[in-house]
């Protein structure tokens, strides 16, 4: 079963987008993951004592 995702679009600033591409590169974690990961960081930290907390995304072996 896939995962309940949904497409999301923003803009971003060329500093940042460097800076995941240097980290991508660094430790091959995408882009993408980054900022899942960034995002759900930043709601847990705003939500100490929440009922449900934003889970861990599964992670997958590396490809090389």
């Amino acid at each position: 079963m896939a995962p309940d995702r949904e497409h999301f679009n923003f803009w971003i600033d060329s500093e940042l987008r460097q800076g995941l591409k240097d980290i991508k590169e660094r430790d091959g974690i995408p882009e993408a993951e980054q900022v899942r990961r960034a995002i759900r960081q930043w709601l847990n930290e705003r939500q100490p004592d929440a009922y449900l907390r934003v889970p861990e995304t599964p992670r997958k072996a590396k490809r090389r």
